[in-house]
């Protein structure tokens, strides 16, 4: 069963004067406080009266009002769809379009990486031309070759990249001052949109010429260069003397005893690495060296090599093998 709901209020006031007066002035009385009480008054669900046992006029609801609140609480259930229909395409273009980015970034930093690289080796390679002797008229043609080498070179390293079908290398500068490489391509994003194929990137990669020693030697303030070694025991006049160039062979512990080097010597224990240690399965010898060796960390199968002036270092021999060299 359905309740009604009314609005109740309270009366303006007792009216305790004069009994005959109010009997008069009622219809009137309460005419007027039906009109204040609908637009001042506080709505009720019950018919209680207000507090104060004063007594109360009922006052019934618009049936407007009731129908205008009902279409409103119905109209609110769909808005949470209504939302997702728009936000949700915009949500997976933004997803798309920084996984197409993601893409973008990963392939031009790897072409501009190994540009970088070329062109360093560029720069390396450059300096045979200002090594080059004679005119300027035909030093011009050879750096022309030089340029379209070092273009040519570039093009074969990168025509590994998925790229490569569309690579260009038109802008790429090799001069004397600076050595450019620009490379043009057409890439292919993970997402594709219909219409649009590959966008054309560009990488670049910019290094100055070599700017160190230029191979020319001049004989007028030259001094004589010898290698020497971390063990200072002589200097050496070739660089690819054995004492300097070894070449390190593991062998077993029990066969080093018995085996010989180049010159027919037999191997002894190192001083260094070989006392106190314990026995090992295998050991390291040189071709020319005398000893073997427990560890690769041994001083003895390392060498630090420097090349200094023969006036550093007065108190040191010649090598006996580099003085049989020059013989």
């Amino acid at each position: 069963m359905k309740t009604k709901v009314y609005r109740a209020a309270p009366l303006l006031g007792h009216v305790t004067d004069n009994i005959n007066l109010l009997s008069i002035k009622r219809n009137t009385t309460l005419s007027l406080q039906a009109y204040l009480i609908a637009l001042i008054t506080p709505t009720y669900d019950d018919t209680s009266a207000a507090g104060g046992g004063l007594p109360c006029v009922l006052w019934r609801k618009s049936d407007r009002r009731r129908r205008r609140r009902a279409r409103l609480r119905t109209s609110g259930k769909g808005s949470l769809t209504v939302e997702a229909v728009f936000i949700l395409p915009f949500f997976f273009l933004i997803c798309m379009a920084l996984f197409c980015f993601s893409g973008v970034y990963a392939a031009q930093t790897e072409m501009t990486v190994r540009l970088e690289a070329e062109a360093e080796k560029a720069a390396m390679y450059s300096c045979g031309y200002g090594a080059l002797p004679g005119e300027d008229a035909w030093r011009e043609p050879a750096l022309a070759a030089i340029r379209s080498g070092t273009v040519g070179w570039t093009a074969s390293q990168l025509k590994d990249n998925p790229w490569a079908d569309s690579l260009g290398l038109s802008g790429s500068v090799v001069d004397d001052e600076k050595i450019s490489l620009v490379a043009s391509y057409g890439f292919s994003p993970w997402v594709s949109f219909p219409g649009l194929g590959k966008w054309m990137m560009r990488a670049a990669a910019e290094v100055y010429p070599w700017t160190g020693d230029t191979g020319v030697w001049e004989s007028g303030d030259s001094e004589e260069l010898v290698y020497v070694s971390n063990n200072r025991e002589a200097y050496h006049t070739h660089g690819d003397c054995s004492y300097l160039d070894i070449h390190i062979q593991e062998i077993s512990r029990v066969g080093a005893d018995s085996a010989r080097n180049i010159a027919g010597d037999r191997y002894s224990p190192c001083d260094k690495c070989c006392r106190g240690a314990g026995t090992t399965d295998s050991v390291y010898v040189t071709g020319r060296g005398r000893h073997y060796h427990s560890t690769l960390s041994c001083s003895g199968l390392s060498r630090s090599v420097r090349l200094v002036p023969r006036s550093e270092v007065p108190d040191l021999p010649l090598c006996s093998r580099c003085s049989r060299r020059q013989k």
